[in-house]
């Protein structure tokens, strides 16, 4: 008897829908877990921290929002760092409705 070798195929991911990340991001703005406001654009203080906003950043991470891949060449990405050292990725459409929803009145 011949035994093949099993491989295990990579699990290819749904793709999340607008209405699941509008879902995320309310739950993200409850928890204080996502900011609502974006990193300012003024010096900080302190040399050592600071504040930046890095288009086509975030690749080969996970987006803050969806919990996907950003792949290494997405365009469009977005990185922003925040003076107390958090790091936030996000794809192009998950920023744009972050967005959106970090501007809704809150509920």
């Amino acid at each position: 008897m011949v035994r093949r070798a099993y491989r295990a195929r990579p699990r290819r991911r749904r793709r999340v829908n607008d209405d699941q990340v509008r879902e995320a991001l309310r739950e993200a703005f409850r928890t204080f877990s996502l900011p609502r406001m974006m990193p300012m654009l003024h010096p900080v203080p302190k040399p050592d921290r600071f504040e930046a906003i890095t288009i086509n950043g975030g690749r080969g991470r996970l987006c803050s929002v969806c919990r996907e891949l950003i792949p290494t060449t997405a365009e469009g990405s977005f990185q922003f760092t925040y003076p107390d050292g958090r790091v936030f990725t996000f794809h192009d459409r998950c920023e744009q409705l972050w967005q959106e929803e970090r501007h809704q009145v809150r509920r």
